[in-house]
């Protein structure tokens, strides 16, 4: 017998003997493989590149486990479980977004004004699958599972010097910049943010990079007093597909 390119399924051919009961027991035994099971892939690169997949298909990524379901609009939407719905107040599956941030934790002063530093996100305020946070330098960096992100990031530096403030989202290589802010500050403390989409063809190393030129050191300002998580020194990944 001859079998399905995608699932498997088997079925005869015209050099195969006739045999009904054979052919449905055989059939029925493959289909029973495969009911209420989501497709398995190794990885993102793999699920994109599934040949025609029909509107509905559910995908299970094998290296973090997320489900993936491909829509009307021909893309991969996740799947996630969030709370919602009826009236004893449960929990309702649908297809979401996946969000996480990152903020600072205390001060990070830029010491050469001019020199370029890799900030630092010292307090993880929700995980996000598929990304990593390591350090780099006196910062850290991000490694990505290849996707769609909206992405984000807040800097605000102190009371300083008049001075250009800039920040940059970039490549942990340095090749590739992808999103930046900047403006002059000072004497009052000045925030920089960038906000835009996103897309990694591969998995990705990223970090938010910043400068200043007071003219001396200048720190950063986590937050405008005891508030924790940093709402002013933070950085976001929203995955959208």
């Amino acid at each position: 017998m001859a079998t399905t390119s995608r699932f498997g399924l088997h079925y005869q051919t015209l050099t195969d003997a006739p045999d009904g009961a054979a052919l449905g027991q055989t059939l029925a035994t493959d289909v029973d493989a495969w009911l209420c099971r989501w497709y398995p892939v190794d990885n993102a690169a793999a699920r994109t590149a599934i040949t025609s997949p029909p509107e509905g298909f559910g995908v299970r990524q094998r290296d973090d486990g997320s489900l993936w379901i491909y829509t009307d609009l021909g893309t991969w939407a996740q799947w996630t479980t969030g709370t919602g719905g009826g009236g004893s107040g449960g929990t309702s599956a649908g297809i979401g977004l996946l969000v996480g941030e990152w903020s600072a934790s205390s001060t990070q002063s830029f010491g050469t004004s001019g020199s370029e530093y890799p900030v630092a996100f010292a307090i993880e305020n929700r995980a996000l699958s598929g990304v990593t946070r390591a350090t780099k330098g006196v910062g850290h960096k991000f490694t990505c599972n290849a996707g769609t992100y909206w992405c984000s990031a807040s800097v605000r530096f102190a009371a300083g010097s008049a001075g250009s403030r800039f920040i940059g989202l970039r490549t942990d290589d340095d090749n590739t910049q992808y999103w930046t802010a900047q403006g002059q500050g000072g004497p009052a403390a000045h925030t920089a943010q960038f906000a835009g989409p996103l897309v990694l063809g591969s998995t990705t190393a990223l970090y938010v990079v910043a400068a200043q030129s007071s003219g001396g050191s200048l720190a950063t300002q986590p937050t405008s007093g005891s508030q924790n998580p940093s709402a002013y020194v933070k950085f976001a990944l929203t995955r959208v597909g």
